[in-house]
């Protein structure tokens, strides 16, 4: 029986197996089993759909699931991984993580797009981080030259960004957050991935992004570079993009991606690759409505652009510049896959022993 995909809307989607199929939580450096009562209700089919390629749970997680697993004694205690990585911002350490956290918001342009920003206005660009957790991307924006600001709904994250780094955070979730102006950066890092509905959570997040503003969304990378392990672990996660389905999802909203950059995160004795993508409203494109076959295509010029790259040689080459050609024509994207292109050459070579 085929699912209607809640990214493209066409009845295309199939099982692909439970998510413990995929993944092996017994053997994790951070066990499940310790966050949640019942692991079992959480081990859903992951689902793909066979149009766009987007990946998600299905069912989807409803309010009693999300209370299950954020509002008990596994969650907080999964948070102290994240709070020792947090402290690197206050410590010895800080000049070195925030040179590092800058150069990936680089990667995807926010240095030539604030040039830009500051040839047409006075001030500083204002920064909007939706969850903004411990605080690391404030500090590294206001570092920037950045007004920030962050929203978060753990009490205790914001107290911290407030009382610890001394700088403006609000206890609120993003639906209930009425601000009394729009934002010139938005960052939304880690977060599409928990919720249910991505269509109604970019459009809320676009009412807070102003007119010429940029829009930064990083979250793990599907494809993981092969990497079948961990791909559907994290069961906090209903939602799996790579780069067509999070660059299709901003085309729905009229959003143009602008640059992409890859970020390797070592959690235990695991590697996982996370992506970063900023996008900006586009002056010619107020969403795509792409025909079934048309998004079938797209998503196999995709593929076949990946497939070619994991494959390299010189009669592969070829290929991804003819596959991929029509995806980048469509999306106008060439610079990113480009650069995806030669972060994957590089992966592969330093794979085989080359250097």
């Amino acid at each position: 029986m085929s699912l209607r995909c809640i990214l493209c809307g066409h009845e295309t989607a199939h099982a692909l197996g439970k998510r413990s199929d995929f993944s092996h939580t017994e053997s994790l450096e951070w066990s499940y089993r310790e966050a949640v009562a019942d692991v079992s209700r959480f081990d859903r089919p992951i689902v793909r759909c066979a149009t766009c390629g987007f990946q998600f749970i299905d069912p989807l997680y409803d309010e009693s699931d999300l209370a299950a697993l954020y509002q008990q004694d596994g969650y907080f205690r999964s948070q102290k991984l994240w709070r020792r990585h947090a402290r690197k911002i206050t410590g010895r350490g800080r000049k070195r993580t925030v040179g590092s956290l800058q150069r990936k918001f680089e990667a995807v342009g926010i240095a030539t797009w604030k040039e830009s920003f500051l040839s047409t206005k006075q001030g500083n660009p204002s920064f909007l981080d939706v969850g903004c957790g411990l605080g690391t991307n404030l500090v590294t924006f206001q570092e920037m030259g950045f007004d920030v600001l962050g929203i978060d709904l753990s009490p205790y994250q914001v107290d911290y960004v407030t009382q610890r780094l001394g700088l403006p955070a609000q206890l609120s979730a993003l639906e209930e957050f009425q601000p009394s102006r729009q934002f010139d950066c938005v960052l939304a890092s880690h977060l599409i991935e928990h919720v249910a509905l991505p269509h109604v959570f970019m459009d809320k997040v676009l009412s807070l992004l102003s007119p010429k503003g940029l829009l930064l969304v990083e979250t793990p990378f599907l494809a993981d570079w092969g990497r079948v392990e961990g791909r559907y672990a994290d069961i906090y996660h209903s939602l799996f993009f790579d780069h067509f389905t999070l660059t299709l999802l901003g085309s729905m909203h009229g959003l143009q991606l602008r640059g992409v950059s890859h970020v390797t995160w070592r959690l235990g004795t695991m590697y996982h690759v996370y992506m970063l993508l900023s996008f900006n409203r586009s002056e010619v494109l107020d969403g795509v409505d792409l025909t079934r076959s048309q998004l079938e295509w797209l998503r196999q010029c995709y593929d076949a652009s990946h497939d070619a790259i994991s494959q390299w040689g010189r009669k592969q080459a070829g290929n991804i510049w003819q596959a991929g050609w029509a995806y980048l024509r469509h999306f106008g994207i060439f610079p990113t896959l480009r650069g995806t292109a030669a972060f994957l050459r590089r992966k592969l070579m330093e794979r085989n022993g080359f250097h």
